[in-house]
């Protein structure tokens, strides 16, 4: 009996910590993230280079770089935030909805701040499944 009583004890403990960590996870995640991928109005896109590769650029030089974001449904694409991972990075992107078979443009302007191989990435925020898409610029800073 004594046996049956630690087990069940055991058991119910065990129960408790996995809803807890699941609470856990799932309030860890944005609302807007999960009625994002929940939503029935969320669109397809089509990036034709999401990395661009520089050759090599100058520490004192910057570089301007487009990327064009297809939408390949009929639904709006709608970009909610666009961010980088660094402060060396100017982002300027279109905040109109964008309809079917048409682009929107991102314009990525690197100020470079160290020498040495840089790879830098900029997340896109929409409403899309996965809700993020990340694009990055790839190269070499000289002196």
């Amino acid at each position: 009996m004594k046996k049956i009583i630690v087990l069940f004890v055991s058991i119910s403990i065990l129960l408790l910590a996995i809803i807890y960590l699941l609470k856990v996870l799932l309030f860890s995640l944005k609302k807007d993230e999960i009625n994002n991928i929940l939503n029935p109005d969320n669109t397809e896109i089509k990036v034709q280079n999401s990395v661009y590769r520089f050759k090599e650029i100058s520490l004192k030089d910057s570089l301007t770089h487009d990327f064009y974001i297809k939408n390949t449904t009929d639904k709006e694409l709608l970009l909610k935030n666009v961010m980088s991972n660094c402060k060396c990075i100017i982002i300027d992107f279109e905040k109109k909805p964008t309809t079917k078979n048409d682009s929107t443009k991102i314009t990525v302007k690197f100020k470079p701040e160290v020498v040495g191989f840089a790879e830098k990435n900029i997340v896109v925020e929409a409403n899309t499944v996965p809700p993020y898409t990340i694009l990055a610029l790839k190269g070499n800073v000289t002196n």
